[in-house]
C-alpha cells in the first residue's frame, strides 16, 4: 500500500514520472482466477492498471 500511496511524492522527489501501477498479490491472483475488477478493486488504486492489463491481452 505504501508504495502505491507514496508514488507521487517519489514522483516530486526524484522529477521523475513513473505511472507504475501498484498491485495486491491477491488483486493478481484474483485476476488469474477470472475474479472482476469491482470485486478486486482495482479501481482504488491510485495509478490506473487498466492500459497496463489492456497492453497484455489482459481485458478489465
Amino acid at each position: 500500500m505504501n508504495l502505491d500511496l507514496r508514488q507521487k511524492d517519489t514522483e516530486k522527489a526524484s522529477g521523475e514520472n513513473f505511472n507504475l501501477p501498484v498491485f495486491y498479490f491477491t488483486q493478481l491472483l484474483g485476476l488469474a482466477f477470472g475474479i472482476s475488477r469491482k470485486d478486486l478493486g482495482l479501481r482504488s488504486l491510485v495509478v490506473s492498471p487498466k492500459q497496463l492489463l489492456a497492453d497484455r491481452g489482459i481485458g478489465l
